[in-house]
C-alpha cells in the first residue's frame, strides 16, 4: 500500500469498479485515467491511496471525455463489501446492519481524508450522511453520486435492507429514472445533504452469515490495521466542522469535548497553528455553501437556513465576507451547462 500522504487521499478500492464501467461504454480506460493525472495502473491495487481531487479530476475525465454523464452512479451500484478491505470484513461480520454502519464511520479515517460520513440514529427515521470538505475538489455531483449508491449497495448486500429514501446535494439530472430504479426509493435532489435514509427498526436487520467469533478477532486487527498517523488537530477540527456544517454548526466547547480536550487546551493550540476556531467554522460553512450554490437548484434562503442562518441577510452578509461577491453573484458566475440553466434560473 502506497503511504499516506499530507492533506486529503482516497482509498482505491470503492473505484475498483470504475475501469470496467469505461470499458462496457465503449470507453479506453486507461486514456480516462491518465487525463486525471494518475497512471494507468493507479487503480489496480485497491489498498492503494490516490490523492482526493484526483478522484474528482477521474470522474469528471469520465464525464467530459467518455460521455458517461451517470459515471458516479454507475460505479457506486457495483461496489461491494470486500472493496472495503479489512473493515469490509468487520462489516460483514457485524450483528446487524446498525452496527455495520458504526464500523464504517468510526473506520472512515482509514480510507478517506476528504469526505466525512455522519451517522444520526437519535431519531426515526436514521440518517447515514456524507459531506465532502476538500476545498479543491471537482465533479462533487458525480461523488455524492457515487458514495451514495456504494453504500446503498454494500448495506443491501450485507442485510437485503434498502434505504427508504435517498437525498442527493445535487441537481435534477437529465435521467433521473436511472436513480430510482437503483435505489428503489424516493429519490431527493437538490437536497442539502446527501444521505440514505433507513427506518430506526431497519437498524436492527442481521447480517447476513456473520461470524461472531471472526469479528473479534478483525476488532484486534482492525487496531493495527495501516498504521498511519491519525489525523492532526486541525483535519481533526476541521472533520467535526463539517459534520456539523448543516444546522447549527458545533462550537468550540462542543469540538474540544469530541476531542477530549479542555476548551481553553483547544484554542491554544489551534492558535499556536496561527489559526482561530471561528475562522476554521467559517471556512466549514463557506465551503457547503459553495457546493449547495453550485451543485443544487435550492435558493439562496434556503441554503441560509441549511446552513443556520435564520436571517437572509446575514447570510447574505458572511457570504460576501468570505467571498467578495453575494450569494447570488458567486452562483452566477459559475459555469453551468444547459440543461441545467432552467434549474438554476427557477431557484432565484
Amino acid at each position: 500500500m502506497a503511504p499516506a500522504e499530507a492533506g486529503t487521499w482516497q482509498r482505491v478500492g470503492p473505484l475498483s469498479g470504475l475501469p470496467a464501467v469505461l470499458r462496457d461504454a465503449g470507453v479506453d480506460a486507461a486514456r480516462i485515467i491518465l487525463a486525471s493525472g494518475l497512471a494507468a495502473d493507479n487503480l489496480n491495487d485497491p489498498e492503494a491511496l490516490i490523492p482526493y481531487s484526483a478522484m474528482g479530476r477521474l470522474l469528471d475525465a469520465s464525464v467530459r471525455l467518455g460521455n458517461i454523464p451517470l459515471i458516479g452512479l454507475l460505479v457506486g451500484q457495483r461496489a461491494r463489501v470486500e472493496a472495503l478491505g479489512v473493515v469490509g470484513c468487520l462489516m460483514r461480520n457485524a450483528p446487524t446492519l446498525g452496527d455495520a454502519i458504526v464500523d464504517l464511520v468510526s473506520n472512515h479515517q482509514r480510507y478517506v481524508r476528504g469526505g466525512i460520513p455522519i451517522f444520526l440514529n437519535t431519531s426515526d427515521p436514521a440518517m447515514l450522511a456524507y459531506t465532502i470538505y476538500d476545498e479543491d475538489v471537482v465533479a462533487i455531483d458525480q461523488i455524492y453520486d457515487g458514495t451514495v449508491a456504494a453504500g446503498c449497495a454494500i448495506f443491501r448486500e450485507l442485510t437485503g435492507q434498502s434505504p427508504i429514501e435517498v437525498r442527493i446535494a445535487r441537481r435534477v439530472p437529465d435521467d433521473a429514472g436511472a436513480y430510482r430504479r437503483f435505489f428503489d426509493a424516493p429519490v431527493i435532489f437538490n437536497s442539502e445533504q446527501s444521505a440514505l435514509i433507513y427506518q430506526r427498526r431497519q437498524l436492527a436487520a442481521p447480517v447476513r452469515g456473520a461470524d461472531t467469533g471472526l469479528r473479534e478477532h478483525l476488532l484486534r486487527q482492525v487496531n493495527d490495521y495501516w498504521r498511519i498517523k491519525q489525523p492532526d488537530l486541525v483535519d481533526s477540527v476541521i472533520r467535526l466542522l463539517a459534520c456539523g456544517a448543516t444546522g447549527t454548526t458545533p462550537g468550540l466547547r462542543d469540538v474540544a469535548r469530541r476531542l477530549s480536550m479542555h476548551p481553553r487546551t483547544l484554542d491554544r493550540r489551534l492558535r499556536e497553528r496561527g489559526l482561530l476556531f471561528r475562522d476554521l467554522t467559517a471556512r466549514a460553512r463557506f465551503q457547503l455553501a459553495r457546493q449547495l450554490l453550485s451543485e443544487t437548484g435550492m435558493s439562496i434562503t434556503d441554503i441560509g437556513l441549511a446552513l443556520g442562518y435564520a436571517d437572509i441577510s446575514v447570510f447574505s452578509r458572511a457570504f460576501l465576507r468570505w467571498s467578495g461577491l453575494p450569494p447570488s453573484g458567486w452562483r452566477a458566475r459559475q459555469p453551468v451547462s444547459p440543461h441545467r440553466a432552467a434549474a438554476r434560473i427557477a431557484a432565484e
